[in-house]
């Protein structure tokens, strides 16, 4: 049903990104030493173009041509892939953290600009009985495109191999260009969409959101849940290698267990459909995705613990693969071809939003407090968030 160009895309993009993270974390931290001040500038540089380009990509992606606006994320792959390379011949701390914050900033912006622009051409090339395996299909080679960047990235995060990891970074995002150049998926763009400032823009993007107030409560519920995710996205690598003990090249891997259940749970998605209360299992879906988090920080220290830690990122990543799914599916249904590059953009203008908030929150937090606490209480206020759902009215 899919495209073979927007299969390589999904899948490249998310290598590149899952790749680059990865390597960006080991680099910074393992290699180079950066503090943790340093640390928290390039996480919040990848958080920067989310709410930067919130409502502007949806605009994009509903006037321009698909082919096109997937160009020009591939264009700021390519040149993330060259300042990437700079960082290696300069030995100034100062100048790798500005290049580590203009690459983290551009694959961050490709990346967010990407996520729209297939999402949003969904419903205009296929029937609604099939979205949610769409949906399904496309989080398979999204998860596949993670797993082999975390794979990937765990190979080349080692003194030996990490200066040819930049000919693997330029190769993948060649590929993305040259996907994006064939894609020939027909879209009904409206080039008939005038230019707007910034509040035609916010009142356009909101204007179908705000008539559901299902979908006004899943996303007051999104927002602060990615609020606690940012705190546990900024200490998880710090939590895993300093009070776990785990070594770069083992949370690579674990990495990998982290997608393999969205992995399979996408591929079991695509041949069923949801027919059960979707109020009800958001609700434990979420709820459950807390108590998951706040268990791994009661895990002690033993020699199996990445074990453990590799079970928990599982059932964590099939988990939240299912809550985005449905999620997806009900946000495509509630609002019109025309509008959903601009209602999609909207929502995760809200949503990630969120992201450097907690980002500065957990730094903040981890000055203060243990990272097993902060895990615990991350993962308690992520359960909590799940009874807002509970007044979600589905068919609204």
């Amino acid at each position: 049903m899919i495209t073979k160009t927007t299969k390589n895309l999904q899948f490249t993009s998310c290598l590149i990104a899952s790749m680059s993270a990865f390597i960006l974390l080991y680099m910074s931290q393992s290699l180079y030493g950066f503090d943790e001040v340093s640390v928290l500038v390039i996480t919040f540089m990848s958080y920067i173009p989310m709410v930067f380009f919130g409502l502007h990509s949806g605009y994009w992606c509903d006037k321009y041509p698909y082919n096109q606006v997937n160009t020009i994320c591939a264009s700021l792959l390519v040149l993330a892939a060259f300042a990437y390379s700079l960082i290696f011949y300069f030995e100034t701390e100062l100048v790798r953290i500005v290049l580590f914050a203009i690459v983290s900033f551009l694959i961050s912006t490709s990346s967010f600009i990407y996520s729209i622009s297939i999402s949003a051409n969904i419903p205009r090339n296929y029937d609604k009985s099939n979205w949610m395996k769409i949906n399904a299909n496309l989080s398979f080679y999204r998860s596949g495109g993670v797993i082999t960047g975390s794979l990937l990235g765990s190979f080349f995060a080692t003194a030996e191999f990490i200066y040819y990891s930049f000919f693997l970074f330029l190769g993948a995002s060649v590929l993305c260009f040259y996907s994006s150049v064939k894609s020939t998926e027909q879209t009904s763009v409206r080039p008939d969409i005038e230019k707007m400032n910034i509040k035609g823009l916010f009142l356009s993007s909101f204007k179908p959101i705000i008539k559901n107030r299902a979908l006004i409560l899943m996303i007051g519920h999104g927002s602060l849940s990615n609020l606690v995710t940012g705190v546990i996205q900024f200490s998880l690598y710090i939590f895993l290698t300093k009070t776990l003990e785990i070594t770069p090249q083992l949370i690579g891997i674990l990495l990998v267990f982290r997608q393999l259940g969205g992995l399979i749970a996408s591929k079991f998605l695509s041949h069923f459909e949801i027919s059960v209360n979707i109020k009800y299992q958001l609700t434990f879906v979420s709820l459950f995705n807390g108590v998951l988090w706040a268990t791994l920080a009661l895990l002690p220290v033993t020699e199996y613990v990445s074990i453990s830690v590799g079970i928990l990122f599982f059932i964590i990543s099939a988990n939240s693969l299912i809550f985005n799914l449905i999620m997806s599916t009900f946000r495509m249904s509630a609002v019109s071809s025309e509008e959903q590059g601009r209602s999609l953009s909207a929502i995760r203008f809200i949503l990630f939003a969120s992201f450097p908030i907690g980002t500065v929150i957990g730094y903040l937090l981890m000055e203060f407090f243990s990272l097993r606490l902060v895990f615990l209480f991350s993962g308690v206020l992520i359960a909590l968030t799940s009874f807002l759902i509970l007044n979600i009215k589905v068919n609204e």
